[in-house]
């Protein structure tokens, strides 16, 4: 599990995002903080993380992206789009962009310009439940099926969802766009 410490009388914590599968099969939880200071500059573990970056969200929404392309995974043969954009040091690609694409949709409540998915492409939590059958780092982990018990992938009463919407005061049964719609809501606010 990779950590930043941060100060949580300048961060805000705003959700936590449903899982994503990285291309080396790890299995990650983004979560999502709010930082009101912008001279904050957390302490980097060099083991973690390479370059800390800085790109206006909403370029996530609108491109421009220097390319996608469609890559099958595991048996099913199905095609995931990966994206591709340009920024000062490297292109932002794949995990990170679908990662970026996701907060920038939450965030301003809206679809990308482009099309996000292949045709045909499955949800990620199907995409992750068929890497814990067919993964080879899944194989022989305990911890795999560990996962695959757990309702990670779920919006049940104890998914990072609920969390988020108890912590709102929202109704429990409330729509994940009325969800995001009051958190931007709020955010705007504060702002």
């Amino acid at each position: 599990m990779s950590a930043i410490t941060l100060n949580r009388h300048k961060v805000r914590k705003l959700t936590t995002l449903a899982p994503f599968l990285s291309r080396g099969n790890l299995i990650v939880t983004p979560v999502v903080f709010f930082i009101a200071d912008q001279t904050l500059m957390p302490r980097l573990n060099a083991k973690e993380v390479d370059v800390l970056f800085s790109h206006p969200l909403e370029n996530f929404l609108t491109g421009p992206f220097s390319r996608s392309y469609q890559i099958p995974w595991f048996s099913t043969n199905v095609p995931y789009r990966l994206f591709e954009f340009p920024s000062k040091h490297s292109p932002i690609v794949g995990f990170t962009a679908d990662v970026l694409i996701e907060v920038a949709v939450l965030g301003f409540g809206r679809e990308p310009d482009f099309e996000r998915k292949a045709a045909g492409q499955l949800p990620m939590t199907e995409i992750i439940t068929i890497a814990l059958r067919e993964a080879p780092e899944f194989q022989s982990d305990d911890q795999a099926h560990q996962v695959a018990s757990h309702d990670i992938l779920e919006d049940g009463p104890r998914s990072p969802l609920a969390r988020l919407r108890h912590a709102l005061q929202l109704p429990s049964n409330l729509h994940v766009s009325e969800t995001f719609s009051s958190l931007r809501k709020l955010i705007g606010a504060k702002l």
